[in-house]
């Protein structure tokens, strides 16, 4: 089955019955846009990289019980997608799978051995790792829950609406590409005595992409120490791209 660019398919629920059907190529639904609604066979194991690309018409997505992989980019630009239900035998996903997925309440099944959810995001099971935001847009100020220690590469990528992030003392690390196009971030509020890691392009790597760049020339952009004594924010990364008047041009 490949139906890439089909836009004038609005449902598949009659999918269910290819009960033959283990696996969903890469791309195979990428800019099906008018698609709203399809019901996945019960047989599926694998959904490759890029399967619902672009499906910006797409509502509700619950993968079957016997799924165990989710590749990158899955629900990349599924702009209107509001919930997906993640089965407890999911083992495995790819990255940057939700970008442009900004309402989206996503439930992983309390069964799950490697993924959870909390308020609608998306996390590893322990809770300690961030591996996505998706709610942006109903969202845009958060508070990162204490005990997380890790943001994911791409956990706020592409977040265009995030106006506010507040990270726990117990962070120790941000991925790459965490904030890269967070545009309208202008507020970074951190509760720990030292700076997490970083990467080179935790905050951007190019014009376009640096934290906060739609408000980077008004000084509005604000880096907030809750430890009177916090090292490491006036170093490295943080102060270039993060603290870099032509880049983000945040203060402390």
């Amino acid at each position: 089955i490949f139906y890439p660019q089909r836009t004038t398919i609005e449902s598949f629920d009659e999918f269910r019955y290819f009960t033959g059907v283990t696996e969903i190529l890469s791309h195979t639904f990428r800019g099906c846009q008018a698609l709203t609604s399809i019901t996945l066979p019960n047989t599926l194991i694998d959904v490759n990289s890029a399967a619902f690309r672009d499906c910006s018409s797409l509502l509700s997505v619950t993968l079957p019980n016997m799924v165990e992989s989710i590749g990158s980019n899955i629900f990349y630009d599924c702009s209107n997608l509001e919930s997906l239900y993640i089965p407890a035998s999911v083992k495995s996903t790819g990255s940057n799978m939700f970008r442009g997925c900004n309402k989206l309440h996503i439930v992983v099944d309390a069964n799950n051995q490697n993924f959870s959810s909390l308020d609608g995001s998306f996390f590893n099971k322990s809770q300690t790792t961030l591996i996505e935001y998706t709610k942006a847009d109903v969202q845009p100020e958060y508070t990162v829950p204490n005990g997380v220690t890790t943001l994911g590469d791409y956990a706020f990528y592409y977040r265009s609406n995030m106006t506010s992030i507040t990270l726990p003392s117990t962070l120790s690390k941000i991925g790459g590409n965490t904030f890269a196009y967070c545009t309208k971030l202008s507020t970074l509020r951190f509760d720990g005595a030292n700076a997490p890691t970083t990467t080179g392009d935790s905050f951007g790597s190019a014009a376009s992409s640096y934290t906060g760049q739609a408000t980077h020339n008004t000084g509005e952009n604000k880096i907030y120490l809750s430890q009177f004594n916090a090292k490491g924010f006036d170093e490295g990364l943080f102060l270039d791209p993060l603290q870099n008047a032509s880049k983000c041009g945040f203060s402390i």
